[in-house]
């Protein structure tokens, strides 16, 4: 297919967890009837050793799948940057291998990412669900409305992340873009705080307030999912206020 008639490339990476990404690929299959775009689910396994080949390859011949298989486990990020290196689309969506995706609101997203060249990725919450139980009201985090932010505006940002207590998680970002500039771990703060800071050095950004991906709610309450997100950063001991001060000078410095 060639790369201009493409626009999502649905980035997967995933790791002994064929189960999930089974259902996950039947639910697009099942869904993704209604979606007007031209689209590529590009799987990126990181070296599973469970029946994720043989998932994947019942499939190919029913969804449009690049399978890539790493030869070792290089870690989360980087098998989704090689994902994303392999993406023909003119936007890209890192999915995990444990969400869904809700067409309707996915399509209005890629509609008002379109009607905004001069944006570079655009964040979205997520509705909190139990594997497979879609219907649902609770979101992670919540915003009052759509928001574009202008390139450099990394202070009104900030504001809105601190005060809507933001994970900036979900996102469709633009193809040539991530390639450029690809997720890296770092000793400083979360990675998705880092990457929402670099790509609003590349141009705008928008935040969305209707959500487009499910994901599954492990957890009780939303509230302790917050408090169990923050322990993740947590891991050398540091108070959460030192990272929220962290993000602070990363964004205040950019």
């Amino acid at each position: 297919m060639p790369n201009d008639l493409i626009t999502l490339s649905i980035c997967i990476p995933t790791f002994n967890r064929s189960r999930y990404l089974n259902t996950l690929l039947q639910d697009i299959s099942e869904n993704f009837k209604i979606f007007p775009f031209q689209y590529e689910i590009i799987i990126s396994s990181n070296a599973s050793t469970d029946d994720t080949d043989e998932v994947v390859h019942n499939w190919l011949n029913k969804l449009p799948i690049l399978y890539i298989k790493q030869e070792t486990n290089i870690g989360f990020v980087a098998s989704l940057n090689d994902a994303y290196s392999h993406a023909r689309g003119t936007f890209s969506i890192y999915l995990a291998d444990d969400d869904f995706l809700e067409v309707e609101p996915l399509i209005e997203a890629i509609i008002t990412f379109i009607s905004h060249p001069s944006a570079h990725i655009l964040y979205a919450p997520w509705k909190l669900v139990t594997l497979k139980n879609k219907p649902s009201g609770r979101q992670f985090f919540t915003i009052p409305e759509d928001k574009v932010f202008k390139k450099g505006d990394h202070l009104e940002l900030l504001e809105l992340i601190l005060n809507h207590h933001i994970f900036p998680e979900i996102y469709i970002v633009r193809t040539r873009t991530v390639k450029r500039n690809l997720f890296t771990h770092n000793e400083l703060a979360y990675w998705a705080f880092t990457g929402a800071s670099d790509y609003l050095s590349f141009g705008d950004i928008i935040f969305l307030a209707t959500p487009f991906i499910f994901r599954p709610r492990i957890i009780l309450t939303m509230k302790f999912v917050h408090r169990q997100a923050m322990k993740k950063w947590n891991m050398r001991g540091t108070v959460i206020e030192v990272d929220w001060n962290t993000f602070l000078l990363i964004y205040v410095n950019s």
